[in-house]
């Protein structure tokens, strides 16, 4: 694209004339097609109707007012063609809605740094090139300014965020604590550690304080009222999913990780049915969703940002339940899986089968850094890593809601570079296997414990969304 320009100075002396000149060349070498009167002035033409013609002509986008002292004081007396220019550029200035056609080009400053400018030039903001370091410095600005293309790009109006206009949304109370980590971690500050263990101690106690039910809450049928304190939930989910982000990102101190699985532990009670609740047998199931959501989140968005071990971390230490009904080791110390728990009052109305779960996950499912296909994909690795360790048929498995809604003969981009040796040995951590023969052999296991059936999944499925005849097979250049 090219810009007609026409450029309005004072024939000073010749060597300020020739500076004139090389800067019109070099903006011409840049595609500015501009006009000069050394140029298109010749013997015979008119020199004031060409004057006006090319401040008022509309074929000419900007004028370029190159002034400097001698260019001011004949401008504003009216003096010589410098006079004559002027008095059509000041009318046009007045008269005109498009001031921006006009642009201050400075090349002198007075004894105190101030701009020499005509009177009706002052007061608006001008392109200094009042030496050869300001030439080098401004010039692209003056080349931005010709071509209407600034710096900076005032961004594209987004939509106002869905609880501003939604009904029963509610602020949080820790997201202030999120920012103070943050500023610690871009200011490496010593102070991350502590910062991060009293946030999800916060964290924590909002959840508990502000999501949890009681007898008296409890009707039938109690889905609606459970569905109500997930959709509240949505602001601390989406903060969780920011912390998380911005810790695999940012964090590499393992510490602050078991931190986080330690917040998952303390959660973890809250699936449970509170003491003197028998009877109320889903007055907890807000819980089990929530719990199952943020686990989701935080396995994909650790994949999406290679924190492979801190992966198996997660996945391969037991979390202790302290309000395990049973005494028993097993009860009380429990796996990931346990994270998977239903909430049946969601399912019960429509049928087990149903899969509302799912389908609430996808609905929620709006964030544009974790996507939903990022669930899906870290849905599958919870549930191979849960059918992989199997050791007997009454070991939970991790039931992926979000796998129903993968794309036929999908596969996902772990499992696709998990096709190099790269990308196998980080599958491999988060899967916890040592080879591709290890895995098969588990997937055979797994067949024999029945782990596909309870799972409502046909291995050959399972199989092919995990890539599993590639794995490991392209090798290294």
């Amino acid at each position: 694209m090219t810009r007609k320009t026409f450029a309005s100075y004072s024939w000073t002396t010749p060597e300020y004339k020739e500076w004139v000149r090389a800067l019109v060349d070099r903006l011409r070498g840049d595609g500015v097609d501009v006009i000069l009167d050394v140029y298109r002035l010749k013997e015979g033409h008119d020199k004031y109707v060409f004057m006006e013609q090319m401040v008022t002509n509309p074929e000419v986008s900007k004028v370029l007012v190159i002034s400097n002292q001698q260019y001011a004081e004949k401008a504003d007396a009216r003096q010589g063609g410098v006079g004559t220019e002027s008095l059509i550029i000041s009318r046009e200035i007045y008269e005109k809605v498009d001031q921006q056609k006009f642009i201050p080009v400075v090349t002198e400053l007075d004894e105190e740094g101030k701009p020499y400018l005509p009177i009706f030039m002052k007061g608006r903001i001008y392109i200094d090139l009042s030496s050869e370091q300001k030439l080098h410095e401004n010039y692209e600005q003056l080349l931005r300014a010709i071509f209407d293309k600034p710096i900076y790009q005032e961004p594209v109006l987004g939509k106002p965020p869905s609880f501003l206009t939604e009904e029963g949304r509610v602020s949080t109370r820790t997201g202030f604590k999120l920012q103070m980590i943050k500023e610690a971690v871009l200011k490496d500050k010593p102070t991350v550690k502590g910062l991060v263990t009293d946030y999800l101690r916060s964290f924590a106690q909002a959840v508990q304080e502000d999501f949890r039910f009681r007898p008296d809450d409890y009707i039938v049928p109690f889905g609606d009222k459970i569905k109500v304190s997930i959709h509240r939930f949505l602001p601390y989910r989406d903060e969780f999913i920011d912390f998380i982000l911005f810790a695999s990102l940012y964090i590499d101190d393992e510490t602050v990780f078991r931190s986080i699985f330690k917040f998952f532990e303390q959660l973890l009670p809250l699936k449970e049915l509170p003491p003197l609740t028998s009877g109320f047998d889903h007055i907890a199931d807000n819980f089990r969703f929530i719990l199952r959501e943020m686990f989701l989140y935080m396995i994909a968005a650790l994949i999406k940002n290679e924190k492979f071990e801190i992966v198996d971390l997660f996945l391969r230490h037991e979390y202790f339940n302290s309000l395990s009904k049973k005494n028993d080791y097993d009860e009380r110390h429990v796996s990931f899986t346990t994270f998977s728990t239903d909430a049946g009052s969601i399912e019960v109305d429509r049928g087990l089968s149903s899969n509302q779960t799912g389908i609430l996950l996808r609905e929620r499912a709006y964030n544009r850094e974790v996507e939903f296909t990022d669930l899906i994909q870290a849905d599958l690795v919870l549930f191979l890593r849960s059918i992989l360790h199997r050791k007997s048929q009454f070991d939970w498995l991790w039931f992926p809601k979000t796998l129903y809604g993968a794309p036929y003969n999908a596969v996902f981009p772990l499992f696709i570079r998990a096709e190099s040796q790269v990308g196998f040995d980080n599958l491999k951590k988060i899967l916890g296997v040592s080879s591709k023969e290890d895995i098969e052999e588990k997937l055979n296991t797994a067949v024999e414990l029945d782990a596909f059936r309870f799972a409502n999944f046909r291995p050959s499925s399972i199989k092919a969304l995990m890539n599993l005849d590639k794995l490991n097979s392209r090798q290294e250049l």
